[in-house]
């Protein structure tokens, strides 16, 4: 994945990958496979200039009952 920013020298300087995510949606998702757009957060002095066609793909399996 491949992604994008721009900020001042110094703020790129301190920018660590640990502050930014890489956040995929799947609470309304049921069952099954399916391939969802990554949306991208970074810190607010920073900010992404091309973060396109992020995909992830997601593979959601029946849940198991407890005995």
């Amino acid at each position: 994945m491949t992604i994008e920013v721009e900020g001042t020298d110094q703020q790129l300087a301190q920018l660590q990958s640990a502050d930014m995510q890489a956040i995929v949606d799947a609470s309304q998702l049921g069952p099954g496979e399916y391939t969802e757009n990554v949306k991208v957060s970074v810190p607010p002095e920073v900010r992404v200039v091309n973060a396109s066609n992020l995909k992830a793909v997601i593979r959601i399996k029946d849940q198991v009952a407890s005995r």
